[in-house]
């Protein structure tokens, strides 16, 4: 900043004072050697006063208090500076201080720009301040100022249009960070020259990560934009707006990165849900052959073979149904599944529940359709097998089927299924019998759920089966 000097403290009047009272000395020095003015003016001869050195010592007088001022005047000046530059550097950290809060909490990017023009107008006094985007680094996109006095909605198509002052231009091209351009040959041809008349402007460029976002156009007098501090502002603040707009730029890239992974999710899921759909409607196609073709069969034998594979498919078909049902198609809620499933069963075998009491025990356990199908397969086995062979039409006392599912740890699950009707002989090795179900049961839990089947024959029959919940 460039500041005056001290001749207005001291002032004019005071210079011409000196000036007259050297006059009037030399005016005296010679009328005393010329006409003897002491004995004209007091009535004593010259010899009684000297003169000489009256005017000897107050030329001196004359000479100490000249110097006592000038150095006040001095003084004086230089605590003004001062002052001027406590004011000056406190706006300038105002300016900063209040762009960077703007920057903080703006997440618009037209607001962002069109704010920090105000900003700068406000807080640092500038005739006029606009600042562009660039799209690609290359052509305006967005254009936004304040302080304009002439038709700034032409000057804004200009630009956007691309038809660039040659100010514009060499900035563009230049890789000085910030340009300061006085009125010159350049501006010769431009249409807005008129108001830059008397001022300087300068022209800073908004980089960040090798990336030009745009240019800040400021406009003041010449004598305040060529200081120092003024163009450390203007580089900073066009900095942070460099990294506000890479920024947002990047909060942009990411939430259309989220909205398509939420659109390919949906329509994955849209997917998924008629997959679900159709694996379900093709196993109810297949129950359905296998109940018209059990019609046919006179064998009962045969017909209960057909009844078991029917019951088999039937309980695949759920758990599908619950999936294209539910809103997480990776894993459903058992417990329902369960209920749905073995009042199926019991509607199947003709069975009272009444009579044989169903009694379901369930934590709020969620499996995955890798999961589910087992379970549900080695459930609908089980309470296949209560169903025909725990409870004779000669069992006497109350009938009770249970199942219980719970999560005994964190990852482990654990399945059990009972009955306290006749029980499995002891003589018969579950793991060896001709029976399809029971073998179907040891290979569904050892095999795809990776767990351990162990059999309980002191009360009835008690299956219980333990495994890792899946990833």
């Amino acid at each position: 900043m460039r500041y005056k000097n001290w001749k207005p403290i001291i002032g004019g009047q005071f210079q011409s004072f000196v000036i007259c009272s050297y006059i009037v000395l030399v005016i005296l020095i010679f009328l005393n050697e010329i006409l003897d003015l002491p004995h004209i003016v007091f009535g004593v001869p010259s010899t009684i006063i000297n003169w000489t050195e009256i005017v000897i010592e107050i030329v001196i007088v004359f000479l100490v208090s000249f110097v006592s001022i000038y150095m006040l005047g001095l003084v004086e000046s230089k605590r003004r500076q001062a002052e001027e530059c406590i004011r000056h550097l406190n706006s300038v950290l105002k300016a900063i201080r209040t762009v960077n809060q703007m920057i903080s909490v703006e997440k618009d990017r037209d607001r962002l720009l069109q704010k920090t023009c105000d900003v700068l107008i406000e807080t640092r006094g500038y005739d006029a301040a606009w600042l562009g985007f660039l799209r690609d680094g290359k052509a305006f996109e967005v254009v936004v100022g304040s302080g304009f006095r002439e038709d700034v909605n032409r000057f804004y198509e200009y630009i956007i249009g691309g038809k660039h002052p040659q100010c514009i231009k060499n900035a563009l091209v230049q890789k000085d960070k910030l340009i300061v351009m006085y009125k010159s040959r350049e501006c010769r041809d431009c249409l807005f020259k008129n108001a830059c008349t008397g001022k300087a402007t300068t022209i800073i460029r908004l980089e960040h990560a090798n990336r030009l976002f745009g240019l800040l156009t400021i406009s003041l007098a010449s004598d305040i934009i060529a200081a120092d501090e003024e163009k450390g502002l203007l580089k900073e603040v066009a900095g942070d707006i460099a990294i506000a707009l890479h920024n947002l730029e990047l909060e942009e890239a990411h939430k259309q990165a989220e909205e398509q992974i939420q659109k390919d999710l949906k329509e994955k899921e849209i997917m998924l849900q008629e997959i679900h759909h159709r694996v379900k409607n093709n196993l109810q196609i297949i129950s359905s052959l296998l109940n018209l073709q059990s019609r046919y069969i006179k064998d009962e034998q045969s017909l209960e073979l057909f009844r078991d594979s029917q019951n088999r498919v039937r309980s695949m078909a759920l758990i599908h149904e619950r999936l294209y049902q539910s809103r997480d198609l990776a894993s459903i809620p058992f417990a329902e599944y369960i209920k749905k499933l073995t009042s199926g069963l019991y509607s199947v075998y003709g069975v009272d529940p009444d009579r044989v009491v169903l009694k379901i025990e369930t934590d709020d356990v969620f499996l995955g359709i890798d999961q589910a199908i087992p379970c549900g397969l080695i459930i609908n086995e089980l309470v296949s097998n209560s169903l025909k062979h725990a409870f004779p039409e000669t069992w006497q006392g109350k009938a009770e089927i249970k199942i219980a599912l719970h999560q005994i740890k964190s990852e482990k699950i654990e399945l059990i299924v009972s009955d306290n009707g006749v029980g499995i002989p002891e003589k018969l090795d579950f793991r060896k019998t001709e029976s399809l179900g029971l073998n179907l049961v040891t290979l569904l839990a050892e095999e795809q759920l990776q767990g351990k089947v162990e059999l309980d024959r002191k009360e009835g029959t008690r299956f219980q089966i333990k495994f890792m919940r899946g990833k």
